[in-house]
């Protein structure tokens, strides 16, 4: 079991749609002090203070509307026999393994965009909801390893957006 604990960035982006995007910590060998969540090994920030510096380089993205920093744990299965320890959670979500990337699922929801011809949606793209039960998340990850033909990990999910850090395009912070 992997444990993943930490600060995110969460950025709502508007371009063609609405849709929210994590940034963790740098991994790769770019300039800015961030990646995409989703793209650097869902490597979270280790001290708030880094994601609440990070918000104004995420910001001057074009699609970013207005960031917040959050709380994130995880616990990603990876391996079968782990999976009955997540048995009684009620926050899951499934990440598929695409490369050196991990996407996470959860479930659609009823008037948000879905872009995969899934049973289920990206997490920015359906609010950050989750599945209520291990049945639920099991369902989508086998659709995803026979339609997709990627591995999938099935991961615990508990994001707290805190609010009153949210910078947004007018340089307003919550704080001020």
């Amino acid at each position: 079991m992997r444990n993943v604990s930490g600060y995110v960035c969460i950025a709502q982006m508007e371009a063609l749609y609405s849709f929210e995007l994590l940034f963790g910590k740098k991994t790769s060998n770019g300039q800015l002090p961030y990646d995409t969540f989703e793209t650097n090994n869902l490597t979270p920030y280790d001290k708030f203070r880094e994601a609440v510096d990070a918000r104004q380089y995420i910001l001057q993205t074009r699609e970013a509307v207005s960031v917040a920093p959050a709380r994130i744990k995880m616990r990603i299965s990876q391996a079968q026999v782990e999976l009955p320890t997540l048995q009684k959670e009620k926050s899951l979500v499934v990440v598929m393994l695409v490369g050196e990337d991990k996407q996470l699922f959860g479930p659609c929801v009823e008037g948000r965009r879905n872009a995969h011809p899934l049973p289920g949606a990206s997490i920015g793209d359906n609010g950050f909801k989750t599945f209520n039960s291990l049945g639920e998340a099991e369902k989508l990850g086998r659709a995803i390893t026979r339609q997709v033909q990627v591995p999938v990990q099935i991961a615990t999910f508990n994001l707290e957006k805190l609010v009153r850090h949210t910078l947004n395009k007018k340089g307003a912070d919550a704080r001020i």
